[in-house]
């Protein structure tokens, strides 16, 4: 199988900062160029300005990108083009995602579940840290069963019962 390396365009700005002032007229760039220089993602949009999309067509696989080893958790809200998911893909601790200061909707976009923060060690102490209303909660997927004992609904100013019948009724609607 032959391998076809992507190419994307670039500015004359780009040109001379990635190639150099005597390596030009150029006006393409691939995969290969950025990792000849083993350049990070921080650094190419950064310094030499190209966007999250022009990267991410220049290396549609997020497990490249990974797997080079230069990415960092601050990357992650900048890289919702693929999404990366700071649990499953980086293996951060929860801890460390706390610490970004992301909204609950950057978390989702980066695909992080109830379930990977509970993995993580989500504790109904925890969740009152981090200050998400119910609706929140159940749009990470928040179920019926993750309500395991009065602490849970407690977080959300409910008793246990009350908290499962919302949470039952939510996800119920949701299905249909």
């Amino acid at each position: 199988m032959v391998k076809v390396e992507i190419v994307i365009e670039i500015s004359a700005r780009q040109s001379l900062k990635l190639f150099g002032l005597w390596d030009q007229p150029r006006s393409i760039a691939e995969w290969g160029d950025f990792t000849k220089k083993e350049l990070s993602w921080y650094t190419l949009r950064n310094n030499y300005e190209f966007s999250a999309q022009q990267l991410r067509r220049v290396q549609p696989n997020k497990k490249e990108w990974i797997m080079r080893g230069q990415l960092k958790l601050f990357d992650l809200l900048d890289m919702r083009v693929f999404p990366i998911n700071p649990f499953t893909d980086l293996g951060a601790d929860l801890g460390e995602v706390w610490s970004m200061g992301w909204t609950s909707k950057e978390l989702q976009d980066m695909n992080v579940t109830i379930d990977q923060l509970l993995g993580a060690g989500m504790t109904p102490q925890i969740m009152t840290c981090f200050r998400y209303p119910l609706s929140t909660w159940l749009d990470f997927g928040l179920e019926e069963k993750h309500i395991e004992s009065e602490e849970h609904a407690k977080v959300f100013g409910l008793g246990h019962e009350e908290c499962c019948t919302i949470v039952r009724d939510y996800n119920n609607k949701k299905c249909k």
